[in-house]
């Protein structure tokens, strides 16, 4: 018995394609006594689509819009019945960009992760390290990544599979009602006595003991820190293993020859082994949510316990093995979402050309680096530098709120609005408290022309004249709108710019943000020997 689905009107076959904004429609004709559901998971995307069912009709009907949303994603159509084995469909299907050409996307994606493994090895070293650094740490191969986890993937089969049959387990005590004959401690028997309705006690003299009292019991659970760091790792090898299955997908649709091949194997067996780990992630004694394990140093059961000592390494080898994570809390659905996917690649473009700026020197980074990956903190500064006597301060998505006392040095909205630019640049000359902006606000959306739509320059005037500080002082000297064209770049007296940005074409930043910092503080540019 097979599923028989439609997509947008024809029978599925086994992949399907559609563009982002739109909309996929699908249906089936479940078989007798069975119910059926649909689900869509992608790179950081897992959405269950809510049937529509009209009365009489035995047709299951699912809509889903993409929107912005491009890349791989897979459907799986399940059927299920009582004491009946469950039938499934899965079919691939491709969202193309249809602002951008497809390629320009995949480039898009490479140059991201380029560039962020550079920034991040280079930040997340010494301030002194040399600018070339991350030429000394290549970033890891498709092959590199694979065998790592295909190794490590059977280790941690086999020794889970063991550990299932005797987890670690602690005490743990709980509060619960117990038979009185049973209970240890009365300490709380002042308040079972003040319970109304009371049992009594059937051998208590009328009825002056209850039946059951309130006492704190032992009680043995499965949420240990040895589970916590299973789990953790699991995780993390089923993320990198779906990740890098995506990655093999579009090497091989962009190679040829052998190289294709070795791509369309790595991402057959990435897939496999994302089956295997998603079920290794649902034994039993793992609960579902537990404390994240961050430590350095293994505790007794893991140091003890020769199972859990071969899951700590490969924890620990995953942990020691940088990678660009595209589906963790930076980059959320960015893989998926191309203008989230365009500000990140933007936001790293402007990273990149203020450490290319000449004798510029790198004070404090925030970019978190741990064991989960490495986060960008919104609420403070995540780059300070220091050029020529200038103190440069990068802000990601900050939010500058009206403020009716704040302090005297910080920037706030001129109006009673809440302003949240993509990229701030806050500069401060030695001689002054008050610091001037640049903003760079990415704008992925074009108009049929290929250029900004006009509500764009909108929301730049808007920044140009609603950040300032508490005495109302404007701050910004400029706003940069950056978006994925071909056109030259636009430069107006007011201050507003409108540059292409695209993997390949970002001189024009450079220029942009070295001609406003040198035209404000020309002493800057020219330093005295």
């Amino acid at each position: 018995m097979t599923l028989e689905i439609w997509i947008n009107q024809q029978p599925a076959a086994t992949t399907a394609t559609i563009k982002e904004w739109q909309t996929l429609e699908c249906q089936c004709v479940p078989p007798a006594g069975y119910q059926l559901s649909l689900t869509l998971h992608g790179v950081g995307v897992q959405i269950e689509l809510r049937p529509f069912l009209a009365p009489g009709d035995p047709t299951w009907y699912w809509r889903w819009n993409p929107h912005n949303m491009v890349g791989w994603f897979q459907l799986t159509l399940r059927a299920s019945a009582a004491e009946q084995p469950v039938l499934q469909r899965v079919i691939k299907l491709e969202v193309h960009p249809d602002h951008i050409d497809p390629e320009r996307y995949h480039q898009l994606i490479d140059d991201l992760q380029r560039c962020a493994w550079g920034l991040i090895t280079t930040l997340s070293g010494p301030a002194s390290r040399s600018r070339s650094a991350p030429d000394d740490q290549p970033q890891p191969s498709l092959a590199h990544w694979f065998a790592l986890l295909q190794r490590n993937t059977e280790t941690l089969e086999q020794a889970l599979q063991r550990i299932a049959r005797r987890p670690h387990s602690q005490p743990r005590p709980v509060t619960q009602r117990i038979a009185i004959e049973h209970a240890r401690d009365l300490s709380r028997l002042h308040h079972d006595l003040g319970r109304t309705p009371i049992v009594p006690h059937p051998a208590s003299a009328a009825g002056a003991l209850p039946a059951s009292v309130t006492a704190r019991v032992p009680l043995e659970t499965n949420a240990t820190r040895a589970n916590a760091m299973v789990r953790q790792t699991l995780d993390a090898y089923w993320q990198r293993a779906r990740f890098l299955a995506a990655q093999a997908i579009r090497e091989a649709e962009r190679s040829s020859g052998r190289h294709a091949l070795s791509a369309q194997m790595i991402a057959q067996q990435s897939q496999t082994m994302t089956a295997r780990l998603a079920q290794l992630r649902e034994l039993p004694f793992l609960p579902p949510s537990v404390q994240p394990f961050h430590a350095t140093q293994p505790d007794q059961i893991i140091q003890h316990d020769h199972d859990y000592q071969l899951i700590y390494r490969c924890w620990h080898e995953l942990r020691h093995t940088p990678w660009i994570d595209m589906t963790s809390q930076l980059a959320g659905p960015a893989l998926h979402q191309l203008p989230r996917l365009y500000e990140m690649w933007c936001l790293f473009q402007v990273v990149q050309a203020l450490l290319e700026l000449p004798d510029s020197k790198v004070v404090q980074q925030q970019t978190m680096v741990s064991s989960d990956g490495s986060y960008l903190r919104h609420h403070e500064p995540f780059l300070q530098m220091q050029w020529h006597g200038l103190q440069l301060r990068l802000r990601y998505q900050p939010r500058y709120q009206p403020d009716a006392d704040p302090p005297l040095a910080s920037l706030v909205a001129l109006d009673c609005h809440t302003h949240i630019p993509d990229i701030a640049l806050e500069i401060t000359a030695p001689a002054s408290d008050t610091p001037l902006v640049l903003i760079a606000d990415a704008k992925y959306r074009l108009d049929r022309s290929g250029g900004l739509p006009r509500d764009a320059l909108a929301d730049a005037y808007t920044y140009l004249g609603s950040i300032g500080t508490a005495q109302g002082q404007r701050a910004v000297i400029g706003v940069a709108l950056l978006y994925p064209g071909d056109a030259a770049a636009e430069h107006y007296a007011s201050g507003i710019a409108l540059l292409p940005l695209w993997p390949g074409h970002t001189a024009d930043l450079s220029t942009w943000l070295h001609t406003n910092i040198s035209t404000t503080w020309p002493e800057a540019s020219t330093p005295s020997p």
